[in-house]
């Protein structure tokens, strides 16, 4: 097994968490769930996107899904309990009259009903592809000659 819990030929091992794991966790849940601030945390040295897009990564891992919902239901926090809190917080922003407070309310409840899921789209650009972007970008803010008449 390496050191992110699975074993080298690529398939996962049995569900564990890593020292790492539980430490970002810990630091996730602490911080009011601000997953890449978390990972910075525990990876001090990691870039911004890095840290975007590992935690990310690791918050995917089954280990790491089962040992937050274990965490969310011993401290009674239930889908129930959210769906109820989020309807209260839809009919308060209805009795204010507020529909930009009631869509973002409404687009809350249609995540935790997995109606809706937030992607995050992450590639590698190889040096060919970078050499074609720099490309258009410099042909984007290179100053265009005055046209003749």
């Amino acid at each position: 097994m390496n050191r992110h819990g699975s074993r080298r030929n690529g398939k996962s091992a049995a569900k564990t968490l890593t020292y790492n794991d539980l430490a970002f966790l810990n630091e996730h849940l602490a911080n009011g769930l601000k997953a890449w601030e978390a990972y910075s945390k525990v990876h001090p040295a990691a870039q911004k996107r890095t840290a975007q897009v590992e935690a990310v990564r690791v918050l995917s891992k089954p280990a790491v899904k089962e040992h937050l919902a274990m965490r969310f239901q011993a401290a009674g926090i239930t889908v129930e309990l959210l769906q109820a809190r989020l309807e209260w917080c839809y009919e308060q922003a209805r009795k204010m009259s507020d529909p930009s407070i009631a869509a973002s309310v409404a687009m809350d409840q249609a995540k935790l009903a997995g109606l809706l899921v937030d992607k995050h789209q992450v590639e590698q650009v190889g040096d060919g592809e970078k050499s074609v972007i720099r490309g258009l970008v410099a042909d984007a803010v290179r100053p265009q000659a005055p046209k003749d008449n």
